[in-house]
């Protein structure tokens, strides 16, 4: 019976690897043709255009397996069907749905692998990608790294901790300098706001360093114009989807406990959950239905060529 179950197993993987990467390809190919349009923004040259795109694979992977493993597992039945091997494997006594249990099998190690590649490869692929772009097509980004975003704006230098979203920004720091490359004004903040054109700083400390001296003051909350966008920022991000189900977490209880609404990042941290178990199910539903259908109607499946004496075999069947 591992005979059999191995078989079955190498047809059902293959028919999915195929329909993956054609998919995967074709999704690939589009994502290519709009990054086109940034090529020669800034710093954003073919090469790291082109390294954006294979960063976005594993990512792609993740999201369109459902999709790659139904229609490459039952292409890849129809073909053990057209061929007759599943009535010489009924005919040598191996059930219905002893087949369909070799399907199902090779449909959840399949998705244990996907998985584990979505949780793992595709997040941390997917924030170096975003790095990669965000640094190339904007000059006033100037380190991008898992601990925060280094941001110049001539003689200011803006250090963010952590990006909630688009407009609001947590743990901000920024530092000051005069024409002599002396520090002058360092600012800090916990929180810091977009509304307006500018943004609203909250629990500001602000030390002012003269000759000889440092005064330091405190704010509740206060205005800060700056370069930096909303539209920059959503460049930067690492949007809540395309991380793993681990660091929505460990986000969340730090938005908690900084008193932050954590809103956005459950409503991802469920979706993602839901992304994982979702798979499964249709991998049992359709392969389980699909599979036992075939073996039963061997005939059934009239999209894959075959020899005319293949028909004539299955439909005498």
């Amino acid at each position: 019976m591992k005979i059999l179950d191995r078989y079955i197993a190498a047809a059902v993987a293959s028919g999915a690897a195929i329909a993956l990467l054609l998919i995967v390809g074709l999704e690939s190919f589009f994502t290519l043709i709009r990054e086109l349009d940034s090529v020669g923004d800034g710093g954003y040259t073919t090469g790291k255009m082109l390294q954006y795109v294979l960063l976005g694979l594993p990512r792609s992977m993740y999201e369109m397996f459902p999709a790659a493993a139904l229609i490459g597992g039952l292409t890849g039945m129809g073909a053990l069907a057209v061929n007759s091997e599943l009535v010489a494997m009924r005919a040598g006594g191996l059930s219905v749905w002893r087949i369909v249990m070799s399907v199902l099998q090779t449909g959840v190690l399949l998705l244990v692998v996907i998985v584990a590649i979505g949780e793992t490869v595709a997040p941390v692929a997917e924030e170096y990608a975003q790095r990669l772009r965000a640094v190339a097509l904007d000059k006033h980004v100037s380190f991008l790294g898992r601990d925060g975003i280094w941001v110049r704006e001539d003689e200011r230098y803006i250090f963010i901790e952590r990006i909630i979203d688009d407009s609001q920004l947590a743990n901000l720091k920024v530092f000051e300098f005069d024409d002599g490359r002396r520090l002058v004004r360092a600012t800090s903040a916990d929180t810091a706001t977009h509304l307006d054109g500018s943004w609203n700083l909250q629990n500001v400390e602000q030390s002012q360093f003269s000759e000889g001296a440092v005064s330091i003051r405190h704010e509740a909350d206060m205005s800060w114009p700056s370069l930096i966008t909303p539209s920059l920022l959503d460049i930067v991000v690492l949007k809540p989807e395309n991380m793993s189900v681990l660091n929505i977490r460990q986000f969340i209880r730090y938005l908690e406990d900084n008193g932050l609404d954590p809103i956005q990042y459950r409503y991802a941290y469920w979706s993602r959950a839901v992304h994982r178990g979702a798979p499964g199910v249709r991998l049992a539903a359709f392969h389980g239905h699909g599979a036992a259908d075939l073996c039963r109607h061997p005939a059934g499946l009239r999209l894959l060529p075959a020899e005319p004496h293949g028909w004539t075999n299955g439909a005498g069947l």
